[in-house]
């Protein structure tokens, strides 16, 4: 979801930050205030993580 809140090349810089940051078990409110990400996009990107390891895990079986 590309957003006039930054410029080109931001946004995808912005997600791999929050990836990150998440990864390393930051909270919600860093994250937000780190990446200017808003809560739902942050949301969107863990629930996306969490299908892709779900699917990867189903995948062993």
């Amino acid at each position: 979801m590309k957003d006039n809140r930054f410029k080109k090349g931001q946004y995808e810089d912005a997600v791999e930050l929050a990836k990150d940051l998440l990864m390393n078990n930051v909270g919600m409110s860093d994250i937000v205030a780190k990446t200017n990400l808003t809560q739902e996009e942050v949301r969107k990107i863990i629930r996306k993580r969490d299908a892709e390891l779900n699917d990867k895990s189903t995948k062993l079986f």
